[in-house]
């Protein structure tokens, strides 16, 4: 009885052996493919039997083998490639938003040079006409801006921008 046993303990201490190995060819085989679906790690295998299971991955096999020409790490790709492109949306939103403000700084420059040679040139035509008045006894002088507006004047509420725009000369 006891050799019996011991015959059965090393069958079976054997099998074990194989199936251990195997287990680790099939580990060794999931890794080279990639990326499994979740489908590949429910429990509804756990309760096949081990002659089950074993047609199970004879059947993989065989559509494996069907399957050579394909690339294996397209699903890896595809996830890369998705999440580069989800940085590449996040960084043009980011580009998008500093031009938007980078316009706007440019806009409010342009209007306070604008408003700023508005300013000069009117204490310039200020003291011109008072220089002129002390250089020419009883005359008169006036600076004015000409504009591109063909002879007629801008109107005092214009923007500064539009109106220094329009100016030719003086």
């Amino acid at each position: 009885a006891q050799q019996e046993e011991a015959k059965q303990l090393d069958k079976m201490l054997a099998r074990r052996g194989v199936l251990q190995s195997k287990a680790q060819e099939f580990a060794d085989c999931i890794r080279r493919l990639g990326s499994l679906p979740k489908e590949s790690f429910d429990e509804s295998r756990r309760a096949l039997s081990s002659k089950q299971l074993m047609g199970e991955i004879e059947q993989c096999n065989k559509e494996l083998q069907k399957l050579g020409h394909v690339n294996k790490k397209a699903l890896d790709q595809f996830q890369s490639f998705n999440e580069q492109r989800d940085k590449l949306i996040d960084r043009r939103d980011e580009v998008e938003k500093a031009e938007e403000s980078i316009r706007s700084l440019i806009e409010h420059l342009d209007l306070k040079k604008d408003e700023a040679m508005e300013r000069t040139f009117k204490g310039i035509a200020k003291h011109f006409t008072e220089v002129f008045r002390e250089l020419v006894p009883g005359g008169a002088g006036k600076l004015i801006m000409k504009t591109s507006h063909e002879g007629k004047q801008l109107e005092p509420g214009a923007p500064a921008s539009s109106r220094i725009a329009a100016y030719q000369g003086i």
